[in-house]
């Protein structure tokens, strides 16, 4: 899942989750472009909010908080480009 921003002068933040089923766990990311910056490309590289430690291993929600090692949380982050005032 991804969630864009946008400040008044262009600049574009995009945070996204992450795992690839086998060695990366569920976890948050970010990249981000200046308004300047080519189109179509997200130029200023990945950051990492949380990387994952753990996977559900049901499909219930609850019993999946209850069992997992990784103990599932909810996570809110902030964070600044470079270059952005």
């Amino acid at each position: 899942m991804g969630s864009t921003a946008q400040d008044k002068n262009g600049n574009l933040a995009l945070g996204y989750s992450v795992v690839n089923g086998i060695d990366i766990y569920p976890g948050i990311r970010y990249t981000g472009r200046l308004a300047g910056d080519p189109l179509g490309q997200m130029t200023l590289g990945e950051g990492i909010v949380v990387n994952g430690s753990g996977m559900q291993t049901t499909f219930n929600t609850a019993a999946g908080q209850a069992s997992s090692p990784a103990g599932w949380q909810t996570r809110i982050a902030s964070f600044k480009l470079p270059g952005c005032n």
